[in-house]
């Protein structure tokens, strides 16, 4: 070989040196890459769940908040359903004495009428 061609083959070989060791730095590079972007998925993973968990527990709190006014809707509903029920009742009954008042007055006037006729 000559001094020419022995001192290319070295200078081939440092090449060949910094190609291996750029691929070995570029292979590392894309290993903490892949290993940072899982951890970033992960990450985007758990903070999707715990928001999907706040909306569902938000969610279930809205339901609970509609159910109890319905709720309380609905006795405030049943009371005044009772309470108009009590004041025709009430009603109702005033009338029934006054028919009774009537009736038993009638039937006074008639034994008066009665009683006067002897």
């Amino acid at each position: 070989m000559t001094p020419t061609e022995q001192s290319n083959a070295a200078g081939d070989g440092l090449f060949l040196d910094r190609i291996r060791q750029a691929e070995k730095d570029a292979e590392s590079i894309l290993a903490a890459a892949r290993k940072q972007a899982e951890s970033l998925l992960t990450e985007a993973r758990e903070e999707a769940a715990t928001r999907i968990a706040q909306v569902r527990a938000q969610g279930a709190q809205a339901r609970r908040t509609r159910i109890a006014a319905a709720e309380t809707e609905a006795a405030a509903l049943r009371e005044r359903t009772e309470a108009d029920a009590r004041a025709e009742a009430e009603r109702q009954s005033v009338r029934e004495a006054g028919a009774d008042r009537e009736a038993v007055r009638a039937i006074a006037e008639r034994i008066v009428t009665l009683h006067g006729d002897r």
